[in-house]
Parts: C-alpha cells; structure tokens; sequence
C-alpha cells in the first residue's frame, strides 16, 4: 500500500496529525507508541487491513521497535483467529482439513462478505470477474444463455464453491449466477488472492485441486454440450498471423503467427506458448483480427474477441485461446478454410 493510502488510513482513525507532530518533534518513542496502540486497538476491532498499515508504518517511522511490532502481530494474529466463528469452521470443515491452519486463516481474513436478494444477479454470463464465491447461506442458481433462451443448470447451497475456472484459469464467465433466495457469500478476488502466496507459496495448487475436486460446472456443461454449443467444432492445423488489437485506439496491434487447433462458424481455438500466466488475464475480451486461409494467396480477415485461455501443457507453457468470431463464417467460408488445412 502506498504512502499516500497509509496516511489516509492513519487519518481516518484521527492520529496522523498526532504522528507528524511527534515526528517533527523528533519525539520517534511517543510515535512508536501511538502507532502500536492503535494497530492493537483496530485489530481488537478486527480491522485486520488499518492494523497491518498501522504496523507497516510502525516500521517505517522507527524500524527498530521490534518489540511493538511483536506485540501488534501477536494480537492481530489472536483477534483474526477469534474472528472466525464455530458455524463458519464448522460449514467449511473439510477445507480447513484440506489447508494449513494458518493458510485457512489468511484466506479467510482475505475475502470480503458480500449479500444478495432473491433475484439479484451475482455474475453475468461472459463476465471477466476472477473471483471465487464460497456460499455461505442461501441458495443460488446456476444459469446459461444459448441465443435468447436463460436455460437453469444447476441449484448451489452453502458449503460449495463456484468460479473456479475464472479464477484459476483464465476464461470469462460461461454461465450466470442468480440469487435464488437472500444469499450471503464470501468473494475472494485474484488480485488480493495474489498477495497471500509470497508467505503461502503452496496455497494456490492446495485451493485449486479442492474446488476442482468439488467444481460441477464443467461436468454439468459437458452433459448438455450438444444443446449448449450451437456450432460444431472441427479439428484442422493451419498457421496463420492475428493481430491482437489494443486496450485502447492508441495502443498499437501486435501481431504473431499461431497454431489453429480447431474451427467452427462462431470461433476457434489457437495454440500459443505463453510464458507468464498472470500475463495471460490480460487477453480475455481484447479484440483480434485473424487472417483465415481460403486457398492459396487467399485470406479472409475476420474479426472476434478472445473469450477464454486454457493452459494444455504445463511444461511447454502451451495454451488454448478460445476467439468467438463478431460475425460468424459462412458454411463455404468454413468449408474453405477445412479444405486449405487439409492440403
């Protein structure tokens, strides 16, 4: 957290004024002392995030007071323990069997509680939200859209956890999540998630396994794979040049030659090596413009928006983009482009 917000924190419990001056009076023991106790106070008021900036600028004002900063860990540690209540351990049991004690707290204490009324929508279908949802009362429903159609999937109940292919992988939304009755949740957002794994280096394959192991939508989707795709897919190898368009007009396309893997009348999938996988997130919803092979001196430009990247081989760093075409190909133009990839 930057200076700036630190301060903002530290003004909003009304000391920083109180700091500076104590500063300026070089009096670095009366600040030393007011920073710990007010890092001990918001964590006894289980504001965990003014504690820990309390703390940080605790060592930044006098890096030497190792024996508050002992102190305000201690009790930020008690407090966040004590925060977590018998019902919530008890409806997440398995979870706190599966993790490290300590790695279940900072998981915890990193997700921010949200509630929803009957009806609300949570996430929208096509949504680029890595976030994961732990339903923690209520009940809500699982969605999807196939042309004008809203089709019901699946019903979700406290205990289970939904958006594990956002999250760990890089994709967008493939279905809707509607609040069936009030519903209290926890979401867990990929870039806070992101700052608990310097200290947990193991969390994020210990998390993804257990929602993968628990993760229904894709077997759901799997089912209902005939009605739900509306284009059927073929197979063909063709390497063709994309120009991956910017976030904005002035950002110039970049392009690259990629692996055609497969093709329908609404998209493909391409075969890339990416080596960087946070990188990777920042390609759901850019534009692309594909250069199509019709035959020989022949393309057809085509333009669509990359919807998912699915990682298919670990060690070669190899992923799938998906692209939905913005309008689809016609049967000849589909037929050409099978026929040139079979030569």
């Amino acid at each position: 957290m930057s200076e700036l917000q630190n301060k903002a924190k530290l003004q909003q419990r009304g000391i920083e004024d109180q700091i500076e001056q104590l500063l300026q009076d070089e009096n670095i023991a009366g600040a030393t002392e007011l920073l710990a106790e007010n890092a001990v106070s918001a964590a006894m008021e289980k504001d965990f995030m003014t504690a820990e900036n309390l703390r940080d600028r605790l060592l930044a004002v006098n890096p030497n007071a190792l024996f508050e900063v002992i102190r305000v860990n201690a009790a930020i540690e008690k407090e966040k323990g004590g925060a977590i209540s018998k019902h919530y351990l008890s409806l997440w049991h398995q979870l706190y069997e599966f993790l490290e004690p300590d790695a279940f707290s900072a998981l915890y204490h990193c997700q921010r509680f949200k509630n929803y009324q009957a009806d609300e929508v949570i996430v929208q279908q096509g949504d680029l939200n890595p976030t994961l949802y732990f339903i923690n009362e209520g009940r809500v429903g699982l969605t999807y859209r196939q042309g004008r159609k809203e089709m019901f999937i699946q019903q979700m109940s406290p205990g289970e956890i939904i958006g594990c292919g956002p999250f760990f992988d890089v994709s967008v939304w493939t279905v809707s999540l509607v609040a069936m009755t009030d519903v209290k949740v926890q979401a867990l957002e990929r870039q806070a998630f992101l700052k608990l794994l310097p200290p947990y280096p193991g969390l994020e394959t210990s998390l993804a396994d257990f929602c993968r192991r628990s993760d229904k939508v894709p077997e759901l989707l799997k089912k209902m794979e005939e009605n739900r795709r509306e284009d059927m897919r073929h197979p063909v190898q063709l390497i063709f040049v994309n120009s991956l368009l910017g976030t904005n007009e002035n950002s110039p396309p970049q392009s690259f030659k990629a692996q055609l893997e497969d093709i329908s009348l609404g998209g493909f999938s391409l075969s890339i090596r990416i080596s960087q996988k946070e990188k990777i997130r920042l390609l759901l919803g850019r534009g692309l413009i594909s250069s199509l092979p019709l035959g020989i001196d022949k393309v057809q430009e085509r333009s669509g928006k990359i919807v998912g990247v699915t990682l298919y081989d670990y060690m070669e760093k190899k992923y799938s983009v998906h692209v939905r075409f913005d309008q689809p190909l016609s049967t000849e133009e589909l037929d050409s482009i099978l026929l040139h990839g079979r030569k």
